[in-house]
Order: structure tokens, then C-alpha cells, then sequence
């Protein structure tokens, strides 16, 4: 079943650009950081558990 964007948006209240704008962009900048610092301390953690 498939919901238009313009039904979804205003039953979430959300503006129907910001939806654009996240579908364009789904990861922000500070998501991304945040996983790669995770794969560092894995890794270094992976490395050396101690």
C-alpha cells in the first residue's frame, strides 16, 4: 500500500520539504561521525580488549 508523501506528512505534521530534504540527505553529518568514531573504538577495542 502506498501513501502519498502529501497525506503522510500532514498526518505526521511535517512539512512536505522537510521530508524532500531528509529523503535527499537521509544521514546527517553528525550520524555519520558518530559511526565512524564507533568503528574506531571497535576496532581499536578489537585489537587490544584489554
Amino acid at each position: 500500500m502506498r501513501v502519498p508523501v502529501a497525506v503522510t506528512c500532514r498526518v505526521l505534521k511535517l512539512h512536505r520539504q522537510h521530508y524532500h530534504a531528509w529523503l535527499a540527505c537521509p544521514v546527517t553529518t553528525a550520524e555519520l561521525e558518530e559511526a565512524h568514531l564507533a568503528n574506531a573504538i571497535f576496532d581499536a577495542h578489537r585489537d587490544d580488549p584489554e
